[in-house]
């Protein structure tokens, strides 16, 4: 019963929808079906996506050396590294949610989470393929005005973020933690390592490593950095 309970919790958002559903089935019927028709859309939509978008995040995890998402899009990038990843975000394409799994993908090779929001931000707001149907519609001052706003607001949220102490992106293909392990020794490895996910050590990132280990002797003798 535990583990189910445990199951469920961690998939909040898919027990909440499925709830909502139920909810509606017994409030409104039709909406209920409108909802579904709507549903089915999108599913259909991301089964056409993804797959192609998995095979991407999975090239950038096997041939994209983590030194070189690190040098480009890393913590210590600077401003370089936020125009890239502007620019990376402005020439993409597809939904938003196509870019989560490629930014999870640069996360573990060493991209840093302020670039990192720049890089969706720039994904749902400014993409150049989506500005031209922007301008048809609401005409080019719109268009432009609205442009030149946006991207000053983005960066600014992305330092912001950038700099909340203790913000990390969760690695969900990771080893799970230890039962022996709490999380305040957890929290002690993971400021002892250098955050810089090379693989060295023979883990994907710096936080496998952290939780995969015993003791900190073990951490030591396992980091080139340490």
């Amino acid at each position: 019963m535990k583990k189910i309970i445990d199951a469920l919790l961690k998939r909040k958002l898919l027990v909440f929808g499925i709830l909502l559903y139920v909810v509606l089935f017994f409030i409104d019927r039709t909406l209920f079906f409108i909802s579904l028709e709507y549903l089915k859309k999108f599913v259909i939509e991301m089964v056409q996506i993804l797959p192609l978008v998995f095979i991407l995040s999975a090239l950038i995890t096997e041939w994209v050396p983590s030194s070189l998402i690190q040098k480009h899009l890393g913590k210590n990038s600077g401003a370089l590294g936020m125009l890239l990843s502007l620019l990376l975000g402005s020439v993409s394409a597809g939904p938003i949610y196509a870019a989560f799994p490629m930014t999870h993908s640069l996360y573990k090779k060493g991209a840093s989470v302020r670039n990192l929001v720049v890089l969706l931000s720039s994904w749902a707001t400014v993409k150049i393929p989506m500005l031209f149907v922007e301008s048809s519609f609401l005409g080019f001052n719109f268009m432009i005005l609205r442009y030149v706003l946006t991207i000053p607001a983005i960066l600014l949220l992305a330092v912001i973020i950038g700099r909340w102490k203790g913000l990390s992106l969760p690695d969900q293909i990771e080893a799970p933690v230890p039962m022996k392990m709490n999380s305040l020794k957890l929290d002690h490895y993971i400021k002892l390592l250098p955050g810089r996910n090379c693989g060295a050590c023979g883990f994907e990132s710096c936080i496998a490593l952290a939780r995969s280990v015993s003791g900190e002797k073990e951490l030591r003798k396992k980091c080139v950095f340490l």
